[in-house]
């Protein structure tokens, strides 16, 4: 593969994981307005079957997330592997991938992975729907 080749493939897992990662938010959301809505009310069987069937859904985009992390992993080694021969960009993003900023993204991305299904555990298991307010 020639360099612009691998640029291309990095660039394509980023915009393949932003969107897998949007994708999970959105499931999640999605579960929040269900247990807003009617899930708070549900006997348990149906709570735990709703949020196994979300965590299936939710481990199916992280699996998706981490077959392009893998393919991403691959390719930054590939431009690594250029040497003396690697552009100015690619040296760039080399550099950019060892620095403060790569690795707080990527603690990020983490946490927010595994913040979704908690707080969907949270709120589907332990949160109660205040009861309405009453006008005056």
């Amino acid at each position: 593969m020639s360099e612009a080749d691998i640029l291309e493939l990095l660039r394509a897992c980023n915009a393949q994981i932003t969107t897998l990662y949007s994708q999970l938010i959105s499931i999640t959301f999605a579960m929040v307005v269900a247990i807003y809505y009617f899930l708070n009310r549900a006997p348990l069987a149906l709570k735990v079957l709703s949020f196994l069937i979300y965590l299936v859904g939710f481990m199916m985009f992280v699996g998706l997330m981490l077959e392009e992390s893998n393919i991403k992993a691959r390719a930054l080694l590939a431009l690594a592997n250029l040497g003396d021969q690697a552009s100015e960009v690619t040296q760039g993003i080399l550099v950019l991938h060892q620095s403060w900023l790569f690795k707080t993204t990527a603690v990020l991305l983490n946490l927010g992975l595994w913040m979704l299904p908690s707080a969907t555990a949270f709120l589907l298991f332990v949160w109660r729907k205040p009861p309405a307010a009453q006008s005056a």
